[in-house]
């Protein structure tokens, strides 16, 4: 399945243009949301920056995920390894 985006804009103050954005990843049943408040969008590049930060929040998560699941794994690991040779004894 493809991963889809949905954002939601809500606006802070108009004559600013300060708004918050709040992202939704959804990759079959992973629901990651991801939130910029009270930002300023009045030029195009401070909309890019926007998007910039959104994405960026969603690769510290998946890298914090990676590290999360590789420490995990060498636990498991090691701990079933234990374990079963405690058992033996």
């Amino acid at each position: 399945m493809v991963a889809t985006w949905d954002t939601q804009i809500k606006v802070i103050n108009a004559s600013e243009k300060l708004v918050s954005v709040s992202a939704t990843r959804t990759d079959g049943e992973d629901i990651q949301i991801y939130n910029i408040n009270n930002v300023i969008v009045d030029t195009y590049q401070q909309k890019l920056d926007v998007i910039d930060l959104i994405w960026d929040k969603f690769q510290e998560s998946l890298t914090k995920t990676s590290n999360e699941n590789a420490i995990v794994s060498a636990l498991e690991i090691q701990a079933n390894s234990a374990l079963n040779n405690k058992e033996i004894e």
